[in-house]
């Protein structure tokens, strides 16, 4: 594979550890910045490249760039794998690829991979099915996963996974500039998400085509913004700030003791948080089997009711989902943008989506407007599940009342939510 070989980036690691200085002057009002600050240099082997001392050694990680054309609960479908090596400040990274398909599990392994709650929820294909590794919105589950998917496909163990998404890689092109692809397609600050989770679906009718130029756009956006980003250091940490506190950046460190000290922030995913951090999560999974959620225009909001004499505070979540397609045009696209159903026929605009509210931890689901296709349990968290199917122009709204444990006291709610689309 090629390389972004010999390359060191002092702007890029400068930029770092400036955001540890500001982690670390907000330590004692962040418990989660005082972490990360702990363990983000170690992660990526920083202190040995700012004369602080021998760092921890070369890391590899793995990296996934989720595609959120078609929705996965983490993000979208993590279509093109990397790996990004860090040592003492120098930074390689490998061309983007499709996963490696010899690495998934059987249908029989899968029944042990997976536990009964997550083939419930989730079916085998959470295991059997590149696409379909990140159903579930806990990301320490996904990258284990993709890690050990990765090593059955030969590869050596990672010392962690890292997610992207488009949403990330525009962002970062605000910062590094814009660049122009081997293709010819002029990427930007502006327009790379709609290039590569809309346009491509509409000018190319191949599945091959499409994945090609994913990757493709991962890997020289990653390569321009390796190179450019030059004195540009403040914002450069606003744009990973931002990325992480709305889910389009994530980490996972397979190192035992680095992950224990992150649980719990952002940048971790987790899908359980403690009764004392009661978190809602609404998460949403592409059932149209095809790219029409560029189209979906999701709004989830949550507002607080009232406390019980327990303690307990009850909260409303509010969902409504609209198809925002135009029915003639997408109709005059290629069928992979419209996707299939379930028999196999191209679809004629609508788009399917699985929908799932998670109650906090120690709390519960107290009622709600439409009624869900199912109730299941989850890692000890109830789970409501609705399909949800709508042609262009239609709206799906739905109001869940849910109640936190009396452990949080003052701290209000979070809500958590698939990331969205700029």
């Amino acid at each position: 594979m090629g390389k972004i070989g010999g390359t060191h980036i002092p702007q890029i690691t400068e930029a770092v550890q400036q955001g540890r200085s500001k982690f670390k002057e907000l330590a004692s009002l962040t418990d989660a910045a005082s972490r990360l600050a702990d363990v983000l240099p170690k992660m990526f082997d920083l202190d040995a490249s700012d004369g602080g001392g021998s760092g921890s050694g070369p890391r590899t990680y793995l990296v996934l760039a989720q595609n959120n054309a078609e929705l996965r609960a983490t993000g979208g479908i993590p279509t093109a794998w990397a790996t990004l090596t860090v040592d003492t400040g120098k930074i390689s990274m490998s061309t983007f690829g499709d996963p490696p398909q010899n690495g998934l599990f059987s249908q029989d392994e899968a029944a042990s991979v997976l536990t009964a709650e997550e083939r419930n929820l989730f079916s085998t294909k959470m295991a059997t099915d590149y696409p379909d590794i990140n159903f579930t919105p806990d990301f320490p589950r996904v990258a284990d996963i993709a890690s050990q998917i990765w090593h059955r496909a030969g590869h050596d163990d990672v010392d962690g996974v890292i997610s992207v998404d488009p949403v990330f890689l525009q962002r970062l092109l605000k910062v590094a500039g814009p660049v122009t692809l081997s293709d010819g397609t002029v990427m930007s600050g502006d327009n790379a998400e709609q290039r590569i989770l809309n346009q491509i679906y509409i000018d190319t009718d191949t599945q091959a085509e499409q994945t090609d130029f994913f990757t493709m756009a991962a890997s020289e956006i990653f390569t321009h913004v390796l190179k450019n980003v030059d004195g540009k250091n403040q914002q450069l940490v606003q744009t990973f700030q931002e990325s992480v506190s709305d889910g389009h950046l994530y980490v996972w460190s397979a190192h035992e003791d680095e992950q224990r000290r992150i649980s719990g922030t952002t940048i971790a995913g987790e899908l359980r948080s403690k009764p004392a951090h009661s978190v809602t999560g609404v998460y949403f999974n592409d059932a149209t089997m095809g790219k029409m959620d560029w189209y979906l225009k999701r709004e989830v909001t949550s507002t607080y009711d009232k406390t019980y004499p327990s303690g307990a505070k009850q909260y409303t979540v509010h969902i409504k989902l609209t198809n925002t397609a135009d029915a003639a045009k997408v109709n005059a696209a290629p069928d992979l943008l419209r996707g299939y159903d379930h028999n196999g026929n191209p679809r004629t605009g609508e788009i399917e989506t699985v929908l799932y509210v998670y109650a906090p931890n120690e709390g519960r689901i107290v009622d709600w407007t439409q009624d869900f296709d199912q109730f299941a349990v989850h890692d000890g968290l109830t789970v409501g599940v609705k399909t949800v199917t709508l042609r262009p122009g239609e709206s799906f709204e739905t109001t869940v009342h849910v109640l936190a444990s009396p452990a949080a006291n003052e701290n209000e709610m979070i809500l958590r939510q698939t990331p969205l689309v700029d």
